[in-house]
């Protein structure tokens, strides 16, 4: 259990340190971090975790599983390959413009 409390302290830290950059050089309340990012690379790490836990869980520790998170970084790797495609297929499912993207608080 303390690793998956590491991992969320990580989550947390990291993001934050993120948003704490992207803003201070600034020296203003918003940012130009692009949302997309930080979605994209969230929802993958959480996955991911929700998956660690679930082979812990129900006992599927073995060799196919490290093989199955091994594959899930692989595709992990394309849908970085491919990221501009994906985001620009998703801003237009959503209706979004690459604008309305970037999380700015002086609007």
């Amino acid at each position: 259990m303390l690793i998956f409390a590491t991992d969320i302290v990580n989550i947390c830290l990291i993001f934050g340190i993120i948003l704490i950059f992207a803003i201070l050089p600034k020296k203003q309340e918003g940012s130009d971090v692009d949302g997309w990012l930080l979605l994209r690379d969230t929802l993958y790490y959480i996955i991911g975790l929700i998956s660690v836990i679930l082979l812990i869980y129900f006992d599927l520790v073995a060799w196919w599983s490290g093989l199955l998170l091994i594959l899930y970084w692989l595709v992990h790797l394309i849908i970085l390959s491919y990221n501009e495609g994906i985001r620009d297929r998703i801003y237009l499912f959503v209706g979004l413009k690459h604008e309305d993207d970037s999380f700015n608080a002086d609007e």
